[in-house]
């Protein structure tokens, strides 16, 4: 949703908790998306798809299955995730504005905030599994 299209499984860590493993907080992330010359496609593909905007249900559903979990339950997490962000997007945006140099960087989170909100919008709309 940030725009990381140059993610990779090496990127991805586990936590083992006494409740036991889960997804460890992300790391090393930019938005690719924002940059000319980068590429627009994942790293990786879904069921054969690498490009974000084409990435349905379907191609979840295979994923989540491929994994072992319940595909309503991934697609889930995915649009949970989605509006966590949007609910925390304009306090984060405003935050960071209090620090960024006036010029290029305020440009740039600009652009971030927008590109980040669209993407909490749009995708999970391609998502959906009526």
């Amino acid at each position: 949703m940030i725009g990381n299209n140059d993610s990779h499984a090496k990127n991805l860590s586990l936590l083992y908790t006494e409740a036991g493993p889960r997804l460890a907080p992300f790391y090393d992330l930019m938005s690719t998306t924002l940059y000319r010359g980068l590429s627009r496609h994942f790293a990786f593909q879904v069921n054969r798809e690498n490009r974000p905007g084409n990435i349905e249900a379907s191609h979840l559903e295979s994923l989540a299955r491929s994994m072992r979990f319940h595909p309503r339950y991934f697609i889930k997490q995915g649009t949970g995730l989605a509006e966590r962000m949007l609910a925390t997007l304009d306090d984060t945006h405003a935050d960071l504005e209090t620090i960024a140099l006036p010029g290029t960087e305020q440009t740039l989170l600009e652009r971030l905030h927008q590109r980040i909100a669209s993407n909490c919008r749009r995708l999970p709309a391609h998502w959906s599994t009526g």
